[in-house]
């Protein structure tokens, strides 16, 4: 076997610490210009999820932001 052994027993239990994969019933129904965002955060050189709430929050179609997003969401999301 080349390159480095994998320790199983370690990855085993580092498994068991991971959360699952999130359902799409966890995700809050929202209605997101996506293009437009995707649109504006090249035109800052930056990635989507780099973009400040208040930036997030102009290409929101339903009255929701940011904030409420991650209030009502049905798992940890991080910032």
């Amino acid at each position: 076997m080349i390159g480095q052994k994998m320790n199983f027993k370690k990855y085993q239990e580092s498994l068991k610490n991971n959360p699952g994969p999130i359902s799409i019933s966890q995700i809050p129904k929202v209605k997101i210009d996506y293009k437009g965002l995707i649109a504006y955060a090249k035109a800052k050189n930056m990635r989507p999820g780099d973009l400040s709430d208040e930036e997030k929050n102009k290409f929101f179609l339903d009255g929701h932001n940011m904030e409420w997003v991650r209030a009502n969401a049905g798992y940890k999301i991080t910032v």
